[in-house]
């Protein structure tokens, strides 16, 4: 469609850097988010009141990024949040959610050229309708990124329901039957 050029070349080098900076990322986020909060939350909650805290705190952390808007913010929490957990809830670990950010990031950051201004492989530029290119918070704030993400997000999802990873909330929060002292 064209919206998508590369402006520069970059240098091989910068791949040291990319790996190190988006595997830390991706390695850290995913422990905290979906290793500590997502599976604590699940556990009391249920997979679906989880995956909308897991949402929302992504959506949360991302707000300190250099172009965040309202709507990119948004976007990026129901990516994030929703995909990334999904892949919690179908494998109950942490790799297939560290291996799918840490692969996002790069190949925003160092294939593309489009990601955080880490020097990449090449330097790309992404114009064209906000909508579709993410406008000043690139590509992660577009709504096909949201479309892919929550598709992908969904078939995993479905796939953990057939699974039986899907988790109901706890008897403490009236998931069972309640009885009471005489």
């Amino acid at each position: 469609m064209g919206y998508y050029r590369v402006v520069g070349a970059g240098t091989w080098t910068a791949i040291f850097a990319v790996v190190a900076n988006d595997g830390a990322g991706a390695f850290v986020e995913e422990i905290l988010f979906r290793g500590v909060v997502f599976r604590i939350s699940e556990e009391k909650l249920g997979t679906w009141i989880a995956l909308a805290i897991s949402a929302l705190l992504f959506a949360l952390l991302h707000l300190a990024s250099a172009n965040a808007t309202v709507t990119s913010v948004v976007v990026v929490g129901l990516e994030g949040g929703v995909l990334l957990s999904a892949a919690y809830v179908l494998t109950r670990r942490l790799w297939l959610g560290i291996g799918i950010h840490f692969a996002w990031d790069f190949a925003q950051d160092y294939v593309f050229g489009v990601g955080r201004g880490v020097e990449g492989l090449v330097r790309g530029q992404i114009t064209g309708p906000a909508p579709l290119s993410g406008g000043s918070a690139g590509i992660e704030g577009s709504l096909l990124t949201l479309l892919l993400c929550l598709i992908v997000g969904a078939y995993l999802l479905a796939r953990a329901a057939r699974k039986g990873n899907v988790v109901k909330p706890s008897r403490a929060l009236g998931g069972g039957k309640v009885r009471l002292a005489p």
